[in-house]
């Protein structure tokens, strides 16, 4: 198994934009406090805002590189106590009303891909 500090995880520009949007940035730092982040950014059309998570991806997959949604940030923050459920889904309801997509609408229904 990884050390904690091994692990890089990707910190992709939609995720800043939603927790910007959430008025949770300053949280951020405090979900995975001992990981080494990697700022990645690609620039894309709206139309093509499917293929860049498939690029984000692809390019982790290659680099041995952990990427985490911003539903996987708020999985984390919930279950390690730095935010609550109820949190969390005002954060979903803030995000999405400012025309931004998450797949799910509370955290209930969200199921994670990945646990570190």
């Amino acid at each position: 198994m990884k050390s904690v500090k091994s692990i890089k995880v990707v910190l992709d520009s939609d995720v800043i934009i939603h927790f910007i949007k959430g008025d949770c940035l300053a949280l951020l730092p405090t979900i995975l406090p001992a990981y080494d982040f990697i700022l990645l950014d690609i620039v894309y059309e709206k139309e093509l805002a499917m293929s860049h998570r498939v690029i984000i991806e692809k390019y982790c997959e290659m680099n041995k590189i952990t990427y985490f949604t911003t539903m996987d940030f708020l999985y984390q923050a919930m279950t390690t106590g730095v935010m609550t459920e109820e949190e969390c889904d005002s954060f979903i309801a803030k995000v999405t009303s400012m025309n931004s997509k998450l797949p799910v609408v509370c955290m209930k229904d969200f199921k994670p891909r990945l646990r570190l």
